[in-house]
């Protein structure tokens, strides 16, 4: 099946705006379940056109880990913000909550208790995601109370029954849809994530205008990574990853997201190298050159034992985590490839270049 053309995917795009401007919000999880869509096509899908049929595990998965940080008290309100317009609020946060207190990070419960997390997920799939935005999430304006109005332009409407949707185990995005999430990931995510802030200040109006909100609900938490500096640090000898500069303990390094977190949210040991300080504010956001695409390969496929290995010794990383970010970095590169003129290297302190070049050996 071809690639979706620049008409069918400019189409695409004004639907996804549509959706996020006149779509009926009471709650937010039609942000999340849309940003997740837009992962699990970077990480399963092509760019062939071709349906993709989705594991709704592991959309929960996902579901779950964009809301794991606002089941936390928001700093300067002390509370745990309201993510829905009804009395209580929404019910995810209510079952991740304790799940929150007691593990940290997504990741962190994802690895060491997967029993736990797994019964978790089960129910998140169960009494959220098919229960609510699975059903709703292609709902578009409504003329007049008893009108509806559907475009189930992403993945076919599951039943309209809830006793029978809660036991949907799968849905199949249409035709080109998971290849336009994958070209337009970026714009998709970016617009959103903006609706999904906007809706929480409008709802929670002791916000205002902090500027603090889009970080704490997307941005990356590069505190929990320190514990990572160590087992990195012997596992590249102390040098860092991009220059080669000596590291002579764990601490003067910073742990880096190889594919940059503003590009794609991905802390997965697989994804992180230890870095100088100087170099790594250097690379800011930007993706590394082929040169250390072809190191970070060669250390995943050498290291993978002690990537995955518990820590303090190891990563903690699970065995399956490689191959997402092998399929994350594919996406990457290719398109930086088609739009994207530039990579940075770390030689000389760092610089620009071409995209597709090695840059200069340490």
């Amino acid at each position: 099946m071809p690639a979706p053309g620049a008409e069918f995917q400019l189409d695409f795009l004004a639907k996804v705006e549509r959706l996020l401007a006149t779509g009926s919000f009471t709650a937010t999880y039609k942000f999340a379940l849309l940003i997740a869509l837009a992962n699990l096509a970077v990480e399963l899908g092509d760019d062939s056109g071709r349906p993709l049929r989705l594991d709704l595990d592991d959309v929960s998965r996902e579901f779950t880990r964009l809301y794991w940080n606002s089941a936390r008290p928001y700093p300067g309100v002390n509370r745990v913000l309201s993510h829905s317009r009804t009395r209580s609020n929404a019910a995810i946060l209510r079952l991740l909550v304790p799940h929150a207190e007691t593990h940290g990070r997504a990741e962190d419960a994802f690895r060491r208790a997967p029993k736990e997390t797994r019964r978790l997920l089960d129910r998140v799939r169960r009494e959220v995601l098919c229960r609510y935005p699975l059903y709703h999430l292609q709902l578009f304006e409504a003329r007049g109370s008893r009108t509806r109005l559907f475009d189930d332009f992403l993945f076919p409407l599951p039943s309209e029954r809830e006793s029978t949707r809660i036991k949907c185990r799968s849905i199949e995005l249409r035709p080109g849809v998971a290849a336009c999430l994958r070209t337009l990931h970026g714009v998709v995510v970016s617009m959103a994530e903006a609706a999904w802030a906007r809706w929480l200040r409008e709802t929670n109006t002791s916000l205002g205008a902090d500027r603090q909100l889009e970080s704490y609900l997307f941005g990356q938490d590069r505190a929990s990574l320190v514990h990572l500096a160590a087992p990195l640090h012997d596992l590249q000898s102390g040098r860092c990853f991009y220059s080669g500069r000596r590291l002579a303990v764990p601490r003067d390094g910073d742990v880096d997201h190889f594919i940059p977190w503003s590009l794609y949210p991905c802390d997965s040991p697989f994804n992180l190298v230890l870095a100088h300080p100087t170099v790594n504010r250097s690379k800011t956001d930007l993706l590394p050159s082929e040169r250390h695409l072809q190191e970070l390969a060669r250390r995943n496929r050498e290291q993978a034992d002690r990537l995955v290995a518990p820590l303090p010794h190891g990563c903690g990383a699970s065995a399956d985590e490689r191959g997402s970010v092998e399929a994350v970095i594919r996406w990457a590169y290719g398109g930086t490839r088609r739009v994207r003129r530039y990579c940075w290297d770390g030689a000389e302190g760092g610089r620009l270049v071409e995209a597709g070049q090695r840059g200069n050996g340490r």
